[in-house]
C-alpha cells in the first residue's frame, strides 16, 4: 500500500515545474523536481504526520525551522494544507528543491498544492473503508479524468489491477466524457462499466470503476469573489453534505444535513 501511495505522490509531483527565462537567450526553461527530492518529500510528510514510525529518508527530525520560528514535528495528521509549506521550506533549505511550489494559485497553468491535495476526505464514500480519493465522474472534464487516473500509472512489471486500469487513462476519459456534446449523467457504476465495455477502445478493462469514481460529491471547496462599489469581498469555505443512497441531501429535523468545516471572509 505504501509503495502505491509513493507512486501516486511521485506521479503528481513529476508534473510540478516552474518556468523561468534565461538571462542570456531569453528562452524559457523548466525547473522540475528530481526523483530523490520527491522521495525525501514523501518521507518527510509521512514523518511529520506519524508518531510511531521514523520514516527512512525523511529530512526532518524533532523540529522544523522556518524564518525565526521553530516548529516541533507534529506527529499527527495534517489539520491544514498550509503545513506542507513548513516541510517544503526545510527541503529548500537543505537543497532538495530549487523552487517554491505555491500553496494556491489563481492561474490554472501554475502548479500549486491545493490543485492536487487536501486535508479533507473529498473522494471517500461514507460508510466504506476504502480510504482512497476518487473523482466525481459527473462533474469532471476529459482532462480531469485523464489526469486523475494517470496518478496511478506505474512502470513496474508487477502492476496492480488499479494500475492496469489507469494505463488506459486517456481512452477511459475519451469514452466516458464528452466535452463537446451533452454529457451523459451516470446514475450507477454498472452504467459506467457498460459504457466502457461497449466501446472497442476500452472493452476488456477490469471492473475497477468504483476504485476511481464517485457519482456525487459530499465535499465542496467554495471560493467566491465579488466587488461592489470598489469594495472587494472574498469567501472561502469547505462544506460537507450528507447524502442518502440515491445521492439526495439528507434532512435532519427539517434542516439539510450540511456541515461547514472551514469559513473565511476577507
Amino acid at each position: 500500500k505504501d509503495l502505491e501511495l509513493l507512486n501516486e505522490f511521485s506521479n503528481i509531483l513529476r508534473g510540478f515545474n516552474k518556468q523561468q527565462s534565461s538571462d542570456t537567450n531569453h528562452f524559457q526553461t523548466s525547473l522540475k523536481l528530481g526523483e530523490e527530492s520527491i522521495r525525501v518529500f514523501y518521507a518527510s510528510i509521512y514523518d511529520w504526520a506519524n508518531k510511531d514510525i521514523d520514516y527512512p529518508g525523511s529530512n526532518i527530525k524533532s523540529h522544523v525551522q522556518m524564518d525565526d520560528t521553530e516548529w516541533e514535528v507534529k506527529n499527527t495528521q495534517f489539520d491544514k494544507l498550509s503545513e506542507i509549506m513548513l516541510l517544503q521550506s526545510k527541503l529548500i533549505e537543505d537543497g532538495y528543491i530549487d523552487f517554491q511550489i505555491p500553496l494556491n494559485s489563481a492561474k490554472p497553468d501554475v502548479n500549486s498544492w491545493d490543485q492536487n491535495f487536501t486535508v479533507y476526505p473529498v473522494g471517500n464514500i461514507k460508510g466504506k473503508s476504502t480510504g482512497d480519493p476518487k473523482i466525481n465522474i459527473n462533474l469532471a472534464s476529459q482532462k480531469n479524468v485523464s489526469d486523475f487516473l494517470k496518478r496511478y500509472q506505474s512502470n513496474n512489471a508487477d502492476k496492480s489491477t488499479k494500475q492496469k486500469y489507469a494505463d488506459s487513462a486517456d481512452l477511459i476519459a475519451e469514452v466516458l466524457i464528452d466535452d463537446f456534446d451533452k454529457q451523459e449523467y451516470y446514475k450507477n457504476f454498472n452504467q459506467i462499466f457498460s459504457k466502457l465495455e461497449g466501446d472497442p477502445l476500452t472493452s476488456g478493462l477490469p471492473k475497477s470503476e468504483e476504485d476511481f469514481f464517485i457519482l456525487w460529491s459530499n465535499w465542496y471547496d467554495i471560493h467566491l469573489v465579488t466587488e461592489i462599489e470598489n469594495v472587494r469581498a472574498e469567501v472561502r469555505a469547505v462544506v460537507e453534505v450528507d447524502r442518502d443512497e440515491n445521492g439526495k441531501v439528507k434532512k435532519e429535523n427539517g434542516e439539510y444535513a450540511i456541515t461547514i468545516h472551514d469559513f473565511q471572509l476577507h
